[in-house]
């Protein structure tokens, strides 16, 4: 009967419906749980002293600590020792964490010491007293604020650290971090980067350092870029040991002794830096270094614009030095540097000074 072939011809269409599901279905991944299963976020009150310690202690991989605003006073070092870690403020207004007052000069504040670990808009700092005081000289240099170290390769984005009696930040054991634009300021050293340590320092504003307010050391590579340094007492940047960084895009500003001192067996290579202000040498480049410093403008040296020495080798090409009060360019001593295209202009001394 009709009624029947009717009921037969839904059957097949039915049929025929749930076989291209199945075949559809079959063709799709379903995850057997979720993706953020070893994601989760804890909220840190500043309310107790050594709250953030006891949170870090207690993380997890993949733990993201939210920072509630206020001042966190950590009585311990921090140590971030679990792989992607990230620890950054709740509000616009920067956490703040800070040592107690009785905490002893000559410490750590907080330590990376694992991957894919992110620090974001926080301020550290290792001495909370007058920061208007200038580093004093003699003080303990082995106070840091923040060390990268075992091989770590964390994200350090729009942070501020002060270590009135040492270091900013510390970065050793061949790691690899990215530093963006924070603010290092009121230390004996802004960064010291030594071993054979690769990090990139991009964007930041490094100032008031007693020292330098940067350190290169050991076999140390990596990349400086388009960073501003004002206001060191001994160098904006010294490169020593066998180190190779690039330095490219940085403005030295009032370093007082040298924008760059380069010294021992450097082989870093120097583009497009502008060394201005109260400073006496542009560069100065001496012992057994081998640099290439090129592009660069050095503008009203109280001594030299480039200064080369002992027995420094170097290629120095295309740079601009303009009044100095000194030399535009001296060579001494058994130094060999190779000098090509360099403009040198109203300086109150001589345009180039060789000697020995």
């Amino acid at each position: 009967p009709i009624d029947d072939l009717e009921r037969r011809s839904d059957d097949c269409s039915s049929s025929k419906l749930l076989e291209e599901m199945c075949e559809v279905l079959s063709h799709v991944d379903v995850p057997m749980e979720p993706a953020c299963s070893f994601c989760h976020e804890v909220r840190v009150s500043p309310n107790r002293p050594g709250s953030l310690a006891a949170a870090l202690r207690n993380a997890s991989a993949r733990t993201s600590l939210i920072l509630e605003e206020g001042v966190f006073v950590e009585c311990e070092p921090l140590r971030i020792t679990q792989p992607g870690v990230s620890l950054s403020s709740a509000t616009t207004s920067m956490a703040h964490v800070v040592t107690s007052s009785t905490e002893p000069a000559g410490r750590c504040l907080i330590s990376i010491e694992a991957q894919e670990v992110v620090v974001r808009s926080i301020h550290f700092e290792i001495d909370s007293g007058n920061k208007s005081e200038s580093p004093e000289k003699g003080a303990a240099q082995n106070s840091v604020c923040l060390s990268v170290k075992g091989d770590a390769n964390p994200e350090v984005i729009e942070c501020s650290f002060t270590a009135k009696h040492g270091y900013g930040i510390e970065i050793r054991d061949s790691s690899s971090p990215s530093i963006q634009n924070c603010e290092i300021s009121h230390s004996s050293c802004g960064i010291h980067v030594r071993g054979h340590s690769t990090p990139v320092v991009r964007g930041s504003r490094i100032h008031h350092c007693h020292d330098a307010c940067m350190k290169l050391s050991d076999d140390c590579g990596g990349l400086v870029e388009n960073n501003s340094m004002e206001d060191s007492f001994e160098a904006g940047i010294v490169a020593s040991g066998r180190s190779t960084t690039a330095i490219n895009g940085n403005s030295l500003h009032n370093t007082t002794g040298c924008g760059f001192l380069l010294l021992d067996s450097t082989t870093v290579s120097c583009s497009q830096n502008e060394v201005v202000g109260k400073h006496i040498n542009g560069v100065q480049a001496g012992e057994d270094s081998d640099i290439t410093f090129q592009n660069n403008k050095i503008i009203a040296s109280e001594g030299s614009g480039i200064v080369v020495h002992d027995s420094a080798r170097g290629s120095f090409f295309a740079n601009d030095v303009k009044g100095t009060k000194m030399a535009g360019v001296g060579v001494r001593d058994l130094a060999n540097p190779l000098m090509c295209g360099n403009i040198i202009t109203g300086g109150q001394g001589s345009g180039v000074v060789l000697v020995g």
